[in-house]
């Protein structure tokens, strides 16, 4: 055992520190505590007394590529994330580059299945800038994306398709008028004729983006018009089911069905041969069927659901929504089905946007909201740049709710009253409390920039004032003073927001922050390589073209439906299945006159002045031609259809005599 003088003689450590001044420790200890305060400020941003608002700090916006990162390495499908390679332009960035140390990101977005929203005018940069890269991002990641292009030829698609195929995607084009659209029937979504729920969800998207926001609205004959078009999508239904023909199921055989002459009567003589919730749809229309016709509002009622379904019955455009469905169609056993590497792309015809926009509202209706109900493996991604020429409430729906089950959605819009004026001010609010993600370009609008001002709040500002008194006297001198006074200003004023130039953006992202506070919006300046941009436009606009080549020359054009054969034989079906009966024949129908003549050359005048060609009919001009009696309303002729021209030369054809041809078109022409 060591002695303790040896126990003494060990060497200490640290050599002895003289006892310091008492004075002297409190001004070190006041020093440490202003550094430690000083750090922690510089961590959590300066916490003001007056005013509260602030930008985020490098540690924040670090916090939130943390969490995208987090998201990113573990691939959920209700949890995913977003990044953006600068300079816009280079190629995207791959995950696994991303997850690495040279990641070459700066721009993070993690819970993007809490919605997006991108907002900006023309020309600020929020296509190009974010919602492209954002898209570039979740096709290197593998997510299912439905792409909603509202320019149409030269908009997203073009160089989004080509970027999809690189990656290994499946891609499926719905876009009417062009000749790379697949088909799109809506009717092989609606389970039956008794699908009451399915025909008026469609009919209420159709009215939805057919009508003006600020469009006066009958209340008898607007919802009477509503019920009586989704009642014929019922009667479409049961008539393909009747014909063991699927494909009779279509717009145009709604359009047909309005346009029957005497349908109420058709239909109460009907009554007990057609399934009775279609008899049901049609209540308001067979009741005032029944009244004189001279007070009775039947007609109005047809022209108001004719009104609706106006702007589908295109002939540029019944291939895209006629025949059978190939869209989304890649799993036969499921056709609407998308999930994995699987894109679809729904695009406006830009020179005819009026009647595209209901079609594709529809089908984005249908495709989007079957896939956030069936189990999914991988985030589906939906973009809506230029939300506006949409209208689909049912987005909200999707934001708010089937986050859980998948949805990933991202709007782009120009400036807030946009969905002001589409969806009101109620559900404006709700798309932009339900997209957690924001971020602001230069919007060009006024409003937008002072609410943008106001929502961010304002910020502490301190200000030091000296100053210095004098004394005179026995005991004069001089004093002096040094007041902190605080004052309060905007964030950011609404007049910088308006001079932000192309690229610039505030940027709120929920994982931006810290455990107290989160969403802390920061400013952003993308850069820009217009050299790499422009090699890859390039290379993009080559492909897709190339691509549109290859799908337009293997399309078999033989097995397209010549539509125009198809209105007279709709017609003579409807016809058969729905005969009026005798008492169904009313004195208004028949004619005095037994028959009424119409001689050939007032055929031949009235479709020469509408500017049809019937060259192909041989029409005699001093010959008189009999007219079938339903085609008559009080002695004279009704509106004609090209299908009741048909029915007129058809009923002047003796038995030795062929046929006439076909109609050509889907016009009608009033004599």
């Amino acid at each position: 055992m060591k002695s303790a003088s040896q126990v003494s003689q060990i060497p200490i450590p640290f050599p002895k520190i003289a006892k310091l001044d008492p004075s002297l420790m409190s001004i070190l200890g006041l020093g440490v505590l202003f550094v430690i305060l000083t750090i922690i400020q510089s961590r959590n941003g300066k916490k003001g007394k007056t005013a509260t608002a602030r930008w985020a700090t490098p540690g924040e916006i670090q916090r939130c590529r943390k969490l995208a990162k987090m998201a990113i390495r573990k691939r959920k499908f209700d949890n995913a994330a977003y990044y953006i390679t600068e300079p816009i332009g280079a190629p995207v960035s791959t995950p696994e580059r991303v997850l690495g140390r040279k990641s070459g990101t700066n721009i993070m977005f993690p819970e993007i299945n809490r919605g997006m929203l991108v907002c900006g005018g023309t020309g600020s940069g929020k296509t190009a800038n974010v919602i492209d890269p954002c898209l570039h991002s979740a096709i290197a990641q593998g997510m299912s994306i439905a792409l909603f292009d509202g320019k149409g030829r030269g908009g997203q698609s073009e160089t989004l398709i080509p970027l999809a195929l690189r990656h290994g995607y499946e891609v499926r084009v719905l876009a009417p008028g062009d000749l790379i659209s697949n088909t799109f029937n809506t009717f092989d979504s609606i389970k039956d004729e008794r699908d009451v729920a399915g025909a008026r969800e469609r009919v209420s998207v159709l009215i939805d983006n057919t009508s003006e926001k600020d469009a006066k609205k009958d209340s008898f004959f607007d919802p009477a018009g509503s019920s009586v078009l989704s009642g014929a999508f019922l009667l479409a239904k049961w008539v393909a089911k009747v014909e063991a023909d699927p494909l009779l199921a279509n717009i145009l055989m709604v359009n047909q069905i309005l346009k029957l002459s005497n349908l109420s009567k058709r239909l109460i003589a009907g009554r007990d041969t057609i399934d009775p919730w279609i008899y049901s749809e049609f209540g308001i229309l067979t009741a005032t069927g029944k009244k004189d016709s001279q007070n009775s509002p039947e007609g109005s009622i047809l022209a108001t659901a004719i009104k609706m379904l106006a702007p589908l019955v295109i002939p540029n455009y019944l291939s895209t929504f006629c025949g059978k469905t190939t869209f989304p169609g890649f799993d036969p056993q499921d056709p609407l089905k998308v999930d994995g590497k699987q894109m679809v792309v729904f695009m406006l015809d830009p020179d005819n946007v009026a009647s595209t926009v209901p079609l594709i509202a529809m089908a984005i209706h249908q495709v989007v909201a079957y896939n956030l109900r069936a189990g999914r493996q991988e985030p589906l991604v939906c973009s809506f740049d230029e939300f506006h020429l949409l209208n689909l409430p049912i987005v909200l729906k999707w934001l708010a709710v089937d986050r859980y089950n998948g949805s990933s959605i991202i709007i782009g819009t120009q400036y807030l009253s946009q969905l002001d004026a589409i969806y009101g001010k109620d559900r404006a609010r709700g798309f932009l409390t339900n997209c957690n993600t924001k971020v602001w370009f230069n919007p060009g609008d006024p409003d937008t920039e002072r609410s943008l001002s106001q929502a961010f709040g304002e910020e502490e500002l301190e200000l030091k004032s000296n100053s210095k008194s004098y004394n005179f006297g026995k005991n004069s001198g001089n004093s002096r003073s040094v007041n902190d006074q605080l004052h309060k200003k905007p964030l950011i004023e609404a007049h910088v927001i308006g001079q932000f130039p192309k690229g610039k953006c505030i940027i709120q992202s929920p994982g931006t922050g810290d455990k107290d506070n989160v969403s802390i919006p920061f400013l952003h300046q993308f850069s820009y390589d217009s050299e790499q941009s422009k090699a890859f436009k390039e290379r993009s606009l080559a492909d897709h073209n190339a691509i549109r080549e290859f799908i337009i020359n293997e399309r078999d054009r033989a097995s397209q439906i010549d539509f125009s054969q198809e209105l007279l034989r709709y017609t003579q079906i409807l016809e058969r299945l729905l005969p009026l009966s005798a008492e169904a024949v009313t004195e208004d129908s028949m004619s005095n006159f037994d028959p009424l003549h119409v001689v050939g050359s007032d055929i031949i005048n009235c479709f020469q002045a509408s500017g049809f060609d019937i060259t192909e009919y041989e029409i005699e001009a001093h010959k008189k031609y009999l007219i079938p009696a339903d085609l008559m309303v009080k002695d004279e002729l009704k509106p004609l259809t090209y299908a009741d021209l048909g029915r007129l030369l058809n009923y002047n054809v003796s038995s030795h005599e062929q046929p006439p041809p076909p109609i050509p078109a889907a016009t009608g022409a009033n004599f």
